[in-house]
């Protein structure tokens, strides 16, 4: 079966090549691993992210998304071994306010 023929608005006929030092290819290679991404898919979305981004905005921190990302991970696997043994470290739920504090001082920095 063949493929499916894209709109017209969605064709890429235009490329943007630009050199990267060793260093720049290195750094933008390990984040785009940290996110799962191949360098050339994350370059093309942080390219086009700060295009669509108003001027006040702040970029969002690839690293920070990936630390949010493993604290994800960590609290799933405290649930399921909750859910297995039944015992819940005492210090688990002190984390979980903590955790609730930084979301919450993200948001009002957000808002403000």
């Amino acid at each position: 079966m063949a493929r499916p023929v894209l709109p017209t608005d969605r064709h890429r006929v235009h490329r943007i090549v630009f050199r990267l030092t060793p260093a720049e290819h290195a750094c933008l290679s390990r984040q785009a691993q940290q996110l799962g991404h191949r360098a050339n898919e994350l370059a093309r979305s942080l390219v086009l992210s700060s295009l669509e981004r108003p001027e006040d905005e702040a970029p969002l921190d690839p690293a920070l998304i990936s630390e949010l990302n493993y604290i994800g991970h960590n609290l799933n696997q405290i649930t399921k071994r909750l859910h297995m043994t039944g015992r819940l470290s005492p210090t688990i739920p002190a984390l979980c306010r903590r955790i609730e504090a930084l979301i919450d001082e993200a948001i009002d920095k957000e808002a403000r």
